[in-house]
């Protein structure tokens, strides 16, 4: 029979990583430590020009 130690260490080597959320589609994409920077930075300059198309109002604010 297998210790506590032992299954919780099987356990955290098994479901604690970023690829075990990423093999199920719980998330979009694991970065490194060492890229996260130059992909913020290129996210922002996507959304910095970004314009939002708001949907026509039927009715307008009246005044009270």
């Amino acid at each position: 029979a297998q210790t506590r130690q032992e299954k919780i260490k099987l356990y955290s080597d098994l479901y604690e990583n970023p690829y075990q959320g990423a093999a199920r589609n719980y998330i979009d994409d694991v970065i490194m430590p060492r890229e996260t920077r130059k992909i913020i930075n290129r996210c922002l300059d996507v959304l910095e020009n970004k314009s939002e198309v708001r949907p026509w109002r039927k009715y307008s604010n009246i005044n009270l």
